[in-house]
Formats: C-alpha cells, structure tokens, sequence
C-alpha cells in the first residue's frame, strides 16, 4: 500500500480537465478523492513506522491508528464508487470512460481488499481475550520446499492489541506430546515414521504448510489440552534476523559470553544449538530463547529513521519471500495473497499462454548444508505456433562444505528436487539426478496411522517413471516431476531434464499474442537464473526485438512474471 497515494492521480487528471466543462461537480469529487488518497497515505506511513514498539507496549495506540485507517479506507472506497457512478455519465463526451479506465480503477480492488484486511484485523485485535500466533524460526541451512526447516518457534501471545507474552520453544516438544500418528510424505519415511510439525514444511505453497503446521501444534497436548488455537503462522528465515541486526547493531549476551552480529548471527546459533552445553541438558535451543527478548528491547528502542531503515529492509525480504505470513482469517488471507505476501503458488489464469517454472529443493538428513550450496538454474524454451513449449532445464548445485570444520556442513546434501511446470507437462528425458534404493517397509495403514488428505490427494497422483527414477504427479495446480539429487562435499553436479507441453488444436499463434514467463523462486534458497526463450517461427518479441528474450537474474525476487508480445 506504499504506492498509494494522490499526487500521481493528480498528475493522470492533466490530460482530461480541459474535457470536462459540464463535469464540473465530478471534478470536485475528484479533488476530494486525491485529498482522501494523501490523508491515507499520511496514516499508512505513520503506522508503518510505529506499528512494531506499538505491538510490544502499546496496543491501544495500535488499534486507534488501524481504527483511523479503517475509517479512511471505507470513506474512500464509498466516494470512489459514487465518483464513478457520475463518471459514467460521461462516457457519451469522451467515447468510453478514459477517466475511470486507468489510474483510479486499478486502486479500487486493492482499497477494497485492503479496507476488509484491516476490518478483519481489528476484529481479532479487539476481541476479547487472548489470541495466539505462531513464528516460525527457518534454518536457511536446511531447505524445506515450504522454506526451511523450522527447528524452534514461537507462541506469541496478543491481547487488546498488544504483545503480552512470547514463548520460544524447540519444535520437537509439541511433537513428543502428540498421540496423533499421522503418514508421512514418502520422502521422509525413510528419515521418520511418524509426521509432525518439525516436518510439516513440506508443500512448495506455504499456506498449505502453515495451515499443516497448526493442524499438528493444536493436536499437541501442549496446545489441546489448554484449548489453543493460532490465528496465523509468520515465518522468518536466517536472512531476516541478519538485516535485523544490521539496523539494531550488536546484541551482547552475557550469559553465552557473545556478542551477536549480522556477520556471525548463523554460525553462533548453529554452534550453540548443535554442540553446546545445552544439547547436553536437553535445551539445544536455549540461546534463542535468551536473545528474543534482547533483540525485541533493542528493536523497540530504534530511531525513527532506523525504523524506516527496517520498515525498508523487511519488505525487500516479504518480496525475496524470506518473510512468509499466513492467516486462517479469509479476508486477511485475500490481502497477503495480493501482496504476494504468503508464498502461495502462483494460480495460473485459465487459457493461460506462457510458461510456468520454479525449483524446489528439499534436505532431508543433508545436515544444515544448504548454506553452503550454491545453485543455478538454466532453461531454454521454445515455443511453435500451436503454442506448445519444449523446455531444456538445468539445474547446478556446488557443494562448498568440504574444506569447514564444522560436521553440519561437511556432510553430503540429500535432495528431493521438485520441478514444478505447467499442467499437462509430459516428461521428454531427465539424467544426472541420484537414485535412493532403500524404502520403508511399515504398513501405516494396518497400524491405523491418519492420512493427511492434503497430502494424500497429491500422492494419490503419483505415478513412478522407471526409465527416469523420478515421480510424476499434481500438486496446487502444476505438473511436478520429483527425483533425487545428492551432492557430495566438494562436488559440482548438473540435473538436466526435458519437458514437453503438447500444442492443442483450440489454439495458433497470433501476432499481438502475449506470451508469459513465470518463475517462482522458493524461500530462503538463494539461486541464479538464466531463461532464454525463443518465439515461433516467423515471430519476433516485441520486447527484445528479435526471436530471442534472454532473462538473467542475480536478484532473490520470489517470484517473476515477464509478459512478451509476439510480433510479425
């Protein structure tokens, strides 16, 4: 909602107010609108810098300003729907409604998404009692289709708009207390036998693993017993906790004889929690514990232009997906979704011409190598002139752990790849990935274990490719092919695969067609990307000038969507 505001609806009105004459009673309505726009903009920054002291100390403060933005947003919604209504009117003097068909209309759906979110929110923040949400910890050193392995979490516990508690716990600990035996992905029987929340960051679509990840907290005894329920799941990974201490500076720990950086934040942490004191006394997690409420007194005590410094820094990382927000709430859920805020699968239109792409990776029992990998992903794709796409993909991972002292990172990475494509995908070739011969062999069924029909329903779907050894199978929307890819400490290795989306008879291209492009990149997975696509035969892209559009990104943007048109 940083775009909004009214000086650039100002600037779209130049071209149309000599038009108006008899419009003269709609332009003031227009006038007022630019005002409510800037009021609103006003208020959003105001909230943006004081939100986070606050929720830690101030929740009546919190309210009172969503309470003021909410009042904003319906009057500015309601006068826009009355400014339009008196547009059309002049639709006969300008041809077709020039006016609402631009720079107003494309706001009207946001404000509206947005005027529900923050109705929805405040209903949770004032109701009575307590509210629980849960932040998940990610180690980036242990890629999770859904992020990363979330080893420790916290139950934040909210009442009358205001942080009044937060607890950090080891996910293993509501997991020793669920008597609930739940089936496992097949990925992880071999790792596991039992499913539970350590594990349930497994779906590529993060809400699907939020919401999993809460199905097995409330199934804890730790939660079930007292009646808790979450509102929602905010996920952080290692990346965040980095700019967080970049902004704050050093946080000392007495009691661990540390200071903690940005610089050494990761390796303090993966020591404490791997090999000290106390993994021996059954609290491996024991430091995060301690630096919680550290870092939070520090965070409260920022500047004002510190804050922005923050503000800054946290929404680059809700755009490179390091930040992951999932509420049960629909209409909360609705706005984090528009602001692509949740990680949620890209939903393709239907007849959608283009091509869809992202790389999954998922360690299981690769210790915490991740951090150290390096990946690339490299596609060619071609388009004909029925619209069918052949794909070349490659996929590198360099393992650089060999020569660390450390065992976490010098231990081989174990990957379940994931190649999610368009639906309708067949399989054309796919070599350099590994093969896992060991199975389990224990009938969950027979011993009365639950499926999780989320998961089930992709499984279900699953069919083996022999000739490959890899999975083919439906998952949110896309084709999915899943194979092994292991790299030893020190190795280079390439997955090369093919794939094919069959041209239909309903369609041929045609100039002025739009082909589109999009990638979506998984979160806390640092990876280059080179796409080169290439138009039909006697086709150029009008973005590029010739048959060929290259696309090289460098950046962790979480997800790309690139239109190109196709010309003669």
């Amino acid at each position: 909602m940083r775009d909004i505001g009214g000086k650039g609806f100002l600037n779209a009105l130049g071209g149309v107010v000599p038009y108006l004459r008899d419009g003269l009673g709609l332009f003031g309505e227009i006038s007022s609108l630019n005002q409510k726009f800037l009021t609103l903009a006003e208020e959003l920054d105001s909230l943006e810098k004081r939100a986070i002291p606050y929720f830690q100390s101030d929740g009546a403060s919190l309210i009172a300003s969503l309470e003021r933005v909410d009042v904003h947003l319906k009057e500015l919604t309601a006068q826009m729907q009355a400014t339009q209504n008196s547009a059309s009117s002049l639709v006969g003097l300008f041809g077709k409604n020039e006016l609402f068909g631009g720079e107003y209309l494309k706001y009207s759906t946001e404000l509206i998404r947005t005027e529900k979110f923050i109705s929805s929110l405040l209903g949770i923040l004032k109701e009575p009692g307590e509210r629980h949400f849960i932040v998940l910890f990610q180690n980036a050193g242990e890629a999770r289709p859904g992020g990363a392995f979330a080893g420790s979490y916290a139950d934040v516990t909210v009442e009358n708009g205001q942080m009044k508690s937060i607890e950090v716990r080891d996910i293993y600990d509501p997991d020793g207390q669920m008597a609930l035996n739940v089936v496992p992905p097949q990925e992880l029987k071999t790792m596991t036998r039992k499913w539970g929340a350590r594990d349930a960051n497994w779906f590529f679509d993060t809400p699907t693993s939020a919401s999993t990840t809460l199905f097995f907290l409330e199934n804890s005894k730790i939660y079930s017993e007292r009646g808790t329920k979450f509102e929602g799941v905010l996920g952080l990974n290692t990346y965040v906790f980095e700019s967080i201490l970049d902004v704050t500076g050093p946080i000392e720990v007495p009691q661990y004889g540390a200071v903690i950086t940005k610089e050494n934040f990761f390796k303090i942490i993966r020591t404490e929690v791997e090999s000290s004191r106390d993994k021996e006394l059954g609290d491996p997690k024991k430091i995060l514990k301690v630096m919680a409420p550290l870092l939070l007194e520090r965070m409260k005590g920022l500047s004002s232009e510190e804050m922005d410094r923050l503000s800054e820094k946290l929404l680059a990382h809700v755009e490179e997906k390091d930040i992951l927000v999932f509420a049960r709430d629909p209409d909360i859920a609705s706005f984090l979704s528009g602001q692509n805020a949740d990680g949620g699968v890209y939903p393709l239109p239907s007849k959608f011409f283009g091509s869809y792409l992202a790389v999954a990776d998922g360690n299981v029992a690769g210790g915490k190598t991740d951090v150290v990998m390096e990946q690339s992903v490299e596609a060619r794709i071609d388009l004909d002139t029925n619209a069918g796409l052949f794909t070349d993909l490659m996929v590198t991972r360099k393992h650089t752990g060999s020569k660390s002292s450390e065992p976490w990172w010098s231990v081989p990475n174990q990957n379940f790849i994931q190649i999610f494509t368009n639906p309708g995908t067949s399989l054309v070739s796919l070599k350099g990935n590994s093969v896992k011969t060991n199975v389990s062999r224990f009938d969950y069924d027979a011993a009365g274990y639950y499926r999780l029909p989320t998961l089930q329903a992709i499984e279900d779907s699953k069919v083996f490719l022999n000739s490959y050894n890899a999975w083919a199978y439906e998952a949110f929307g896309k084709t999915v092919f899943g194979t092994w890819f292991n790299v030893n400490p020190g190795e280079t290795k390439v997955l090369e695969t093919r794939f094919q989306l069959p041209a239909t008879q309903e369609r041929t291209v045609q100039e002025g067609d739009v082909y589109t492009f999009v990638f979506e990149r998984q979160s806390g997975v640092r990876s280059k990307l080179k796409v080169t696509i290439s138009a039909p035969l006697g086709y150029n892209f009008k973005e590029s000038a010739g048959p060929l559009y290259i696309l090289e990104d460098n950046t962790n943007k979480g997800r790309i969507v690139l239109p190109l048109t196709l010309v003669k």
